[in-house]
């Protein structure tokens, strides 16, 4: 059972917060963790689970803001397409 860690432990090998382990826990599999007298443990593949889906130190901070500006964009279009398919639909009557 050396290889499984509890929460706590979790969190400060892979530096980040109890909390947001405890976010990656629900998406682990039967077989990567497990609860014993009250206690929440880790095996080392759900560990490595978890390491895998944080955030990469490459992650580029502009990333959202071109999402977000993108999205805007698409919204933009769709309200231009609506209103023109409103117009059409009243000539037509």
């Amino acid at each position: 059972m050396s290889d499984w860690k509890t929460l706590k432990e979790v969190a400060e090998e892979l530096g980040i917060s109890k909390d947001l382990v405890k976010y990656h826990r629900k998406n682990l599999g039967l077989f990567q963790m497990e609860k014993v007298d009250g206690v929440y443990r880790i095996s080392s593949s759900g560990i490595e689970e978890i390491r895998s889906r944080l955030r990469k130190e490459s992650y580029d901070a502009t990333f959202e803001e071109k999402v977000l500006r993108r999205l805007r964009m698409i919204e933009q279009q769709q309200e231009l397409m609506y209103n023109l398919l409103l117009e059409t639909l009243s000539e037509r009557r």
